[in-house]
């Protein structure tokens, strides 16, 4: 940016903000009269006593703080004349001589920030509990791990963009804390690129764990498919930030005007960033809409499901406003114009993590919601091994580690201590009646180890709910498949309710 644009340009609104204020009390309007002159740089004071209109003002201060036409006259002067130090030193002049308000955003930035940190925190603590009480942990969880770790940086630098002048009024910044706020900002450009990034590749790493390859070999194409885009991406915005001038430094010097160098179009550049970002969003998000709707769940379940994924498209919201407010590189207020730019983001990539951490998130939630009812009574744990079939919901699946026995597709893959251990018992000794109302009279003398009453297991058909192999076989053949049945239930189920 032109750094002599940026502070001239700076005048030009602290001066147009002065023109609302109507004259104060006979006390102040002397003191203005009374003003030292010789604090304003010689450019702005020239600039003053060129225009016109200071001479029916007879050096009224009072007067020249509420003429537009003289602060219209004076700006363009000082913008032409001044340089980025003496037009700042300009506003601070105008600021203090006409009493005007000082304005900050600092509590609000740095309570956003924290907030949205401490949440994000929370969600990714509980992922890892959950995992490391049941199905352990994989490259995703570790992944997730890592974009926390990016987000507290992210967190930190926001704070010392704050203590170097982010939510104030640049000219109520120090000359040389100015460069500070510009390099830690450089820095979050970088890193924000980064940890959103990664956070898509930890969500596709999900569903890579819960969809297995018997699942769905095309899904799962599609999803390391979507990561190579996803870290494409990444590498090639992280290094568009880092290089975006030359020499680097420049990026955090080009503000006052004094050095030289060359920038991209790093404006067009962002649009172009965001824009491929929410793209990429949308395809994650609604990736795995297609395959949990062919899951064999109720009508119910498969909203709550997809609706589990779709509250990412709040992250994407967060992305669509930070486009609309994406403030420009040639702002002349940067430390207050960027504040939106810095909450959004912030907001943006904690929203996004904790989505990331919704689905394990929420099964341990429900695993302590419910242990508070029943396994407390009972003297159990809530991170015990046994299971109540009321605690499986479909927040449950999703955050384990596959989705196979609920395909329409089903194998005789067994998975330890996978999703599909936690049947119901009221199920296998629904399934133990049929297959003894349906098995020609035989009283089906089978029993599985766990002494459920469990003489038979459906056929991969009923499974799905077909209903349709009830009384169509007499005989020998139908206990033959009483028989089969069982067998498949003790080989998935054995030993798992105890």
């Amino acid at each position: 940016m032109k750094l002599g644009s940026v502070v001239l340009v700076v005048e030009l609104f602290a001066l147009s903000t002065l023109a609302q204020y109507t004259e104060r009390d006979g006390q102040d309007q002397v003191s203005r009269r009374e003003a030292d002159f010789t604090y304003l740089p010689a450019c702005a004071t020239e600039c003053l006593l060129q225009t016109t209109d200071i001479l029916s003002c007879e050096s009224d201060l009072s007067c020249v703080c509420v003429n537009n036409t003289l602060l219209a006259q004076t700006s363009s002067c000082v913008l032409a004349n001044c340089t980025v130090r003496e037009a700042l030193r300009a506003k601070e002049w105008t600021v203090e001589v006409c009493d005007s308000p000082a304005r900050s955003q600092r509590a609000g930035v740095l309570s956003l920030t924290w907030v949205m940190y401490g949440a994000a925190l929370i969600a990714i603590l509980m992922r890892l509990l959950a995992r490391l009480s049941g199905t352990g942990l994989s490259w995703d969880d570790g992944l997730a791990a890592g974009c926390m770790l990016l987000l507290t940086v992210l967190a930190v630098l926001v704070t010392l963009m704050v203590v170097y002048g982010l939510g104030h009024d640049i000219w109520t910044v120090k000359y040389d804390e100015v460069y500070n706020f510009f390099e830690f900002f450089y820095v979050n450009e970088i890193i924000y690129v980064a940890l959103n990034g990664c956070i898509k590749i930890s969500i596709l790493l999900l569903y890579l764990r819960i969809f297995p390859k018997t699942v769905s070999h095309d899904f799962r194409y599609l999803c390391w498919f979507m990561i190579s885009i996803c870290t494409a991406y990444l590498l090639s915005n992280s290094l568009v930030f880092i290089f975006q001038c030359h020499p680097v430094a420049y990026a955090w010097t080009s503000w006052d005007g004094q050095h030289t160098g060359h920038c991209i179009d790093i404006q067009a550049f962002n649009y172009a960033s965001i824009a491929t970002n929410i793209a990429l969003e949308v395809v994650v998000f609604i990736l795995p809409i297609p395959r949990l709707l062919r899951i064999d769940m109720c009508l119910r379940k498969k909203i709550v499901a997809c609706l589990t994924f779709t509250v990412g498209f709040t992250v994407t919201g967060c992305s669509i406003a930070r486009a609309v407010t994406l403030p420009s590189r040639s702002s002349t207020n940067p430390t207050w114009d960027f504040v939106r730019l810095a909450e959004l983001s912030m907001a943006e990539s904690s929203l996004g993590i904790m989505c990331a951490c919704l689905p394990p998130g929420a099964q341990l939630l429900r695993k302590l919601v419910h242990s508070k009812r029943s396994d407390y009574a009972e003297g159990g744990s809530p991170f015990s091994s046994k299971r109540n079939s009321r605690m499986i919901t479909p927040l449950d699946v999703l955050a384990t580690r596959n989705v196979e026995e609920m395909s329409p597709v089903r194998t005789e893959t067994t998975v330890e201590g996978s999703w599909e251990q936690t049947t119901t018992e009221q199920e296998k000794r629904r399934w133990g009646k049929k297959a003894r109302d349906g098995s020609d009279g035989s009283e089906g003398s089978e029993k599985d180890e766990d002494g459920l009453g469990l003489e038979a297991w459906p056929s991969e058909d009923t499974l799905e709910g077909s209903g349709s192999g009830e009384g169509e076989e007499d005989g020998e053949d139908d206990h033959e498949k009483v028989h089969e049945a069982a067998h498949r239930a003790h080989v998935r189920f054995g030993g798992v309710v105890q």
